[in-house]
């Protein structure tokens, strides 16, 4: 069986989803989403979710100015601040 835990490190602004479990005899255990707060900003360390964590944050009123994409190198960031982002552009390679 296969579950998701939520690890919150309020102390260090540190948010976490955790997938861990077995499936068919496979062990599964990954980081489905990582958000760290630094700087007052949203860095998003690693989003594996089905639809767009970033996209859900600016549809929430977060504005993009606040969203840090940590998994891309900063010449990415900087082209993707001005429009919504598809899953697909944000799918790590």
């Amino acid at each position: 069986m296969v579950q998701i835990e939520h690890i919150f490190d309020r102390e260090r602004d540190r948010y976490l989803l955790v997938e861990t479990g077995w499936d068919d005899g496979d062990r599964i255990y990954g980081t489905l989403l990582h958000i760290d707060i630094i700087d007052n900003k949203l860095w998003i360390q690693k989003d594996q979710m089905d639809e767009s964590i970033a996209n859900e944050l600016i549809d929430a009123g977060i504005k993009k100015d606040y969203i840090v994409l940590g998994f891309e190198q900063c010449s990415a960031k900087i082209s993707r601040r001005s429009k919504k982002l598809s899953k697909r552009e944000m799918a790590i390679s």
